[in-house]
């Protein structure tokens, strides 16, 4: 799938500093919720070298978007909280 710049496996740990994540919610009656979710100094994932993606297929690219998401969800330190449904 994906693998650290050293070519092992890649560390998708994610501890941006506050501040450094917001988001934004927009929520309607009866239609779908809009998150924005804004980290331009705060890349995911934080490893200690880029991330290598050798496979750009729909399962690579779903499996790293939703590591992605999951960990987003877990941050305290955004806000508003994504609340996002837990896979």
């Amino acid at each position: 799938m994906a693998e650290g710049a050293d070519g092992g496996t890649p560390d998708l740990s994610w501890d941006p500093a506050p501040n450094a994540v917001w988001s934004r919610r927009r929520d309607s009656d009866n239609a779908a919720t809009l998150i924005l979710l804004r980290h331009p100094a705060a890349p995911f994932p934080a490893t200690p070298a880029p991330l290598l993606v050798d496979d750009i297929g729909d399962a690579t690219m779903q499996g790293l978007a939703l590591a992605y998401l999951n960990r987003a969800n877990e941050l305290k330190i955004i806000y508003p909280p994504l609340e996002l449904p837990q896979n």
